[in-house]
């Protein structure tokens, strides 16, 4: 059984994964893509930041949701 590959991708300051748009664009469909997203409304701890990227990576979401 052959895994592919997975890329996770966390976004900089702003938290939204926008930036990730023309790399998305180029990338194989055949490598899974996980961008992190974070709430734009709330300041988020480490500790939290870090718990909303584990959920993520665990729901396995291929796209962003707003690229």
């Amino acid at each position: 059984m052959t895994t592919q590959p997975t890329l996770v991708l966390v976004p900089g300051l702003d938290g939204t994964g926008l930036l990730f748009k023309p790399l998305l664009e180029e990338i194989s469909p055949a490598i899974e893509s996980i961008i992190i997203q974070y709430p734009p409304d709330k300041i988020l701890s480490k500790k939290t930041a870090n718990r909303t990227g584990q959920s993520a990576n665990t729901a396995r979401s291929t796209r962003c949701n707003t690229c």
